[in-house]
């Protein structure tokens, strides 16, 4: 192999070593930045990834609150319920990979006990908990848990 060819071979490794980081950890990307717009999340050692995870719907959306800027917050605000699931890969992805929906978590513990199972439904839970919560409603985790839901057998019909 040629000089040039062994220094593209290290530079291509170096690409697929940061993808692999961004793909495996992608909190390391979103929630690194000092830029002030960024979100703030609480450092806990003892958390997931060494960032606090909130223990309840509740929970999660003070913690929303106190770290997502205000812009975002307000970006939040203007869309309609109905349009949330536009938020899915975006904030959605960032909670459930930041707060670790899809491994064991205290927060994913919250969601199984209550019959939500997938992390794409706990992070549409805690979206659509606090867009409610951004226009002033109150949040009900009950409510919002069984919306999402699936119906026993004997009540599926």
């Amino acid at each position: 192999m040629t000089r040039q060819g062994t220094i593209a071979a290290g530079a291509g490794a170096v690409v697929l070593l940061a993808i692999a980081i961004a793909v495996c950890r992608p909190q390391l990307l979103v929630f690194q930045s000092r830029d002030p717009d960024e979100w703030r999340p609480t450092v806990d050692p003892q958390g997931w990834h060494g960032y606090y995870v909130p223990t309840d719907l509740l929970d999660a959306v003070v913690e929303l609150d106190r770290m997502l800027p205000g812009k975002t917050k307000r970006e939040i605000a203007e869309i309609p319920p109905t349009r949330l699931v536009e938020l899915h890969f975006g904030l959605g992805m960032a909670l459930r990979n930041h707060w670790g929906l899809w491994r064991d978590s205290r927060l994913a513990k919250y969601f199984i006990a209550r019959g939500v199972w997938h992390p794409d439904d706990m992070s549409a839970i805690l979206i659509e908990a606090y867009s409610a919560h951004l226009h002033g409603r109150a949040v009900d985790p009950a409510e919002l848990v069984h919306a999402r839901t699936p119906l026993p057998a004997d009540d599926a019909h």
